[in-house]
């Protein structure tokens, strides 16, 4: 006897990524196509969740063959019902969600959005990355190392297991808020040359910390 224990996140990628030059100036132009989901070639209503929907967004990808939300208000069949839990969008009206954590032996890796640079990252420069977040009203955890990397080129694993990639920036936080969004933000120090961002969970089981946020009731039945 086991319980199933899975962590939906979902993520509103209003994700600005803007160039600092000073503590106290910034550039407030985000450098991420298509961050807050807003462009996508048709409305994913009517479409399989796993295999479509996340085909039809602009400039985001799927790094390891899993899959991701993706909830648009066009889509009634969807909006506000989504099946791991009602959300407004933070802004816009679109958001994905991915799956950062699962306690079953069948689990073998997490989701992940991978997001498209306009330009390549200039090597020595500051950048601000910021995003929402919200916790699916379904999950019982939550994981307190949610991570974004940087990377050079297109990250295309062929099969659906974990990313274990070093993180550029990590949350100590747990994100537990089932209503309303929280602001997940960091700065980063660019190599030179990076053209996407990778947001998911990095670590094994092994080394992923988490909080349950659900009392669970215990239920006993008998049949005489």
């Amino acid at each position: 006897l086991f319980f199933m224990s899975k962590q939906r996140i979902i993520l509103k990628l209003s994700c600005l990524l803007t160039l600092i030059f000073s503590s106290t100036f910034s550039i407030a132009q985000n450098l991420i196509l298509n961050g807050d989901f807003e462009e996508f070639t048709k409305c994913p209503k009517g479409l399989d969740s796993q295999k479509e929907k996340p085909k039809v967004l602009l400039h985001v990808t799927n790094p390891n063959q899993g899959s991701f939300d993706f909830i648009h208000t066009c889509d009634n069949d969807d909006f506000p019902r989504y099946r791991w839990g009602e959300e407004t969008p933070q802004s816009g009206e679109g958001y994905v969600g991915i799956g950062v954590y699962d306690n079953t032996f069948l689990y073998l890796g997490g989701e992940y959005v991978q997001l498209e640079i306009k330009k390549p990252l200039k090597k020595g420069a500051i950048y601000q990355f910021e995003m929402y977040l919200s916790l699916g009203d379904k999950s019982f955890t939550a994981i307190n190392n949610l991570g974004v990397c940087f990377s050079d080129s297109l990250v295309q694993q062929l099969k659906p297991k974990q990313l274990l990639f070093q993180p550029d920036i990590i949350t100590t936080d747990f994100y537990e808020n089932k209503v309303g969004w929280k602001k997940y933000s960091g700065d980063y120090i660019a190599n030179g040359g990076e053209k996407h961002i990778l947001i998911g969970n990095f670590f094994s089981k092994e080394y992923t910390k988490v909080n349950n946020t659900k009392t669970l009731n215990k239920r006993v039945t008998k049949d005489n």
